[in-house]
């Protein structure tokens, strides 16, 4: 509440909230609005990747976790997540 358009605050809650899969339409609506505030922040495209794999729209969570591996190539992580997200198309 203290700061409600904080990118990195609004990240953190999206993030833990598809983590745990709950309130995912809050998590989605939370990395999108971050995700508005600072477009080219990797971090901020793996939330928004997750929480929308989390709600089944793989297509998108391909599309954000792939420009996320452009800015950031040597992210182990979010390679990972990428294999994951393309492994749930098949």
């Amino acid at each position: 509440d203290a700061e409600p358009t904080n990118p990195q605050l609004l990240n953190n809650l999206a993030w833990l909230c598809a983590r745990h899969g709950k309130r995912l339409d809050e998590a989605l609506d939370f990395a999108t609005r971050a995700l508005a505030a600072d477009p080219d922040n990797p971090a901020l495209l793996d939330t928004a990747a997750e929480a929308n794999f989390r709600l089944g729209k793989v297509d998108e969570a391909v599309r954000l976790e792939t420009r996320a591996l452009e800015l950031r190539p040597d992210e182990k992580f979010m390679a990972e997540q990428l294999e994951r997200f393309k492994a749930a198309k098949k």
